[in-house]
């Protein structure tokens, strides 16, 4: 997490602060119990905004709170998660559980399906569910332990935490200021430890279908739609890798279709820097040159004062 970010975050936090504590008479502890219950969207209720100009705030702020806080507090508990999530899978090594590294298997050695024989998929869905099991686990041990509820009670208080669900029924509003603020930082890092949990979950599904060739993986008849109609744009008789993949990701809507389009623009007018408009499936060195030639011109900052032959691999020795 950059010192910018720390920054941007702790000016949101006590800009709303400051503001509750003015316009609703809450005292700090309260007002960031308040912020970190709505940004995290459980909102149990316990504290709402009572005035039209606190509740116009509370409207507009949340939705800033939700992009910002979210895009940077995500990305911390997301690298907590994953050291978590690396010493567990040291943990399950040592019991003989361990994970196959599925890029240590040559691909022009290993077939697909030999690489599913070796996989065990329940492994790695219980590696992704580790951490989130481990914080819900502590966070519902706590609860049971201060609140003196009943484990059934602790138990659905988490979850219903985790999934942002937040009857109100619970609530930490009753507690000390430092337990208070303590509480809401838990309650986003269980929050953000389960949304991601979820999402490799989801992830390793999509990659075991995808292995075992349920989803995505083009069929013949589409190989051969794909062939004819390079043959028809004369772009050649065969399917190469990257129409390969492409056609995969698109199918299988595994990648967003604007963003690889935008992708494949950038590369053909690099591919064409020194072909004088001809199409071309590669970027040469010369492509490259060119490109460099283009930007010392233009005097961009940062670009290096080459010549073409030097980068080319023309240029004497120096």
């Amino acid at each position: 997490m950059s010192l910018l970010s720390l920054g941007l975050l702790a000016a949101y936090f006590a800009g709303g602060v400051q503001f509750m504590m003015n316009q609703e008479g809450w005292d700090a502890a309260d007002a960031f119990y308040f912020w970190c219950m709505t940004v995290s969207t459980v909102g149990y209720g316990d504290l709402a905004p009572t005035t039209p100009k606190t509740q116009a705030f509370v409207s507009v702020y949340a939705i800033v709170g939700l992009v910002l806080v979210w895009s940077i507090v995500s990305d911390y508990y997301g690298a907590v998660q994953g050291k978590l999530q690396s010493f567990q899978a040291k943990l399950l090594k040592m019991v003989g559980i361990e994970l196959v590294d599925v890029h240590a298997l040559p691909i022009d050695k290993h077939t697909p399906e030999q690489v599913n024989a070796k996989i065990k998929y329940w492994r790695r869905y219980l590696l992704a569910m580790l951490p989130m099991v481990t914080l819900l686990a502590l966070f519902v041990a706590l609860h049971f332990v201060r609140k003196e509820s009943s484990f059934t009670e602790a138990v659905y208080f988490g979850v219903v935490t985790a999934t942002t669900v937040g009857f109100g029924d619970f609530g930490f509003l009753d507690e000390e200021p430092l337990n208070k603020c303590l509480a809401a930082l838990g309650v986003m890092g269980v929050v953000v430890v389960f949304a991601n949990a979820v999402d490799e979950c989801l992830l390793i599904r999509k990659r075991q279908q995808l292995r075992h060739g349920k989803i995505a993986l083009p069929s013949l008849e589409q190989l051969e739609t794909l062939i004819n109609n390079k043959r028809n744009a004369g772009e050649g008789d065969y399917i190469s890798e990257a129409d390969y993949v492409v056609e995969t990701l698109l199918k299988g809507e595994l990648v967003d279709p604007q963003i690889l389009l935008a992708i494949r623009r950038s590369f053909y007018w690099k591919a064409n820097a020194a072909s004088n408009g001809k199409r071309n499936s590669l970027i040469t060195s010369e492509d490259l040159a060119a490109l460099w030639k283009v930007k010392n011109m233009a005097g961009a900052p940062g670009a290096p004062t080459l010549d073409v032959d030097d980068l080319l691999g023309h240029g004497s020795p120096r």
